[in-house]
């Protein structure tokens, strides 16, 4: 088995120096101890910024979908209820943008009524209540994406499933 990859960063704040070197998960976990120490208004500002924690995000994403090689999301639970089939694509479809697989983050409603394997209508409706709850947003003429709302719900969903029974996200919402 292959060894873990390591990273090293140098950090410079006026006089203060600084090299974390580790798995990029260790950097980052210093990076930010660094800045949060030695520049006090980011600690402020961390406390009411939401950053989605896409590492353990992913962890617990990939037990619902894949994402194929050219950025196609592929739902493995097809049992889900269309509001978190919905969702989850639409997650899907963000994540694979922000890793550079996908050009955008948007679907078309017939995309998402194929990937999560409901009929058109259903899908239209579940979106138009989506959106109400301000969960998923109309990003261009028939497109849709997730909102951070979206994203900071489904990230709370999957954390809370990989605590419950079985590990696979809940169908309650």
């Amino acid at each position: 088995m292959s060894e873990p990859k390591t990273i090293r960063v140098e950090l410079q704040l006026g006089e203060l120096k600084h090299t974390a070197t580790g798995t990029v998960d260790e950097v980052l976990k210093e990076t930010i101890a660094f800045v949060s120490r030695n520049v006090p208004a980011y600690d402020a500002a961390s406390k009411l910024l939401y950053l989605p924690e896409y590492g353990k995000m992913v962890d617990s994403l990939s037990k619902i979908l894949k994402i194929a090689p050219d950025g196609q999301v592929l739902l493995l639970q097809q049992d889900l209820p269309a509001e978190k089939a919905i969702t989850a694509i639409l997650l899907g479809a963000h994540v694979s943008h922000k890793f550079q697989k996908r050009s955008s983050d948007e679907l078309y409603a017939e995309e998402i009524a194929r990937s999560v394997g409901k009929a058109l209508k259903t899908v239209r409706n579940t979106i138009a209540e989506l959106q109400k709850q301000a969960l998923i947003e109309r990003a261009a003429r028939g497109t849709y994406r997730i909102a951070t709302a979206g994203i900071m719900r489904m990230e709370h969903e999957l954390q809370a499933s990989l605590s419950g029974p079985e590990g696979g996200v809940s169908q309650n919402a």
